[in-house]
Order: structure tokens, then sequence, then C-alpha cells
């Protein structure tokens, strides 16, 4: 039983050693590009993050320079200055 095991197992050695190859093959690629594809994802992210925190940066460095226009007298809807 153990010799007819052997010769058939003898037989299809070679095909299931390709075919384990080929499945760790295509594991191993599948597997990069689900890395590859999360890398850019996340690189997506940081670049929007980036973006954001650039336009927030410039706001801050406008209202940096910003001056009273007048006194509060000079504010038409100031109620101290109402006649009546």
């Amino acid at each position: 039983m153990t010799t007819l095991l052997a010769s058939f197992l003898g037989q299809f050695l070679p095909y299931i050693i390709a075919g384990i190859t080929a499945l760790v093959g295509v594991t191993g690629y599948v597997w990069n590009a689900k890395r590859k594809a999360k890398a850019e994802g996340v690189a997506q992210q940081q670049a929007k993050e980036a973006a954001a925190n650039a336009k927030d940066i410039d706001i801050i460095h406008r209202a940096t320079g910003a001056q009273p226009v007048g006194g509060v007298s000079d504010d038409p809807d100031n109620r101290d200055n109402a006649k009546g």
C-alpha cells in the first residue's frame, strides 16, 4: 500500500510543488499590491491634510497684519453714539 501511494505521489509531485509555488507567488503578488494601494491612499490623505494646513497657515499669516480701522466711537452701530 505504501509503495502504491509513493508511486502515485511520485508521479504528481512536480505538479504539487508547482501548484504550491504558484499559490505562494500569487499570494505574495496580491499582498504586495494591497500594500502599495494602502501606501498610496495614506500618501493622498497626508497630501490633503498638508494642503489644508497650508491654507490655515496662510489665513493666519494674513491675519497677523490686521489693524483696527478705527476706535469704538467710530462705529456707526455703537449705541453710545445714538441720538435720542
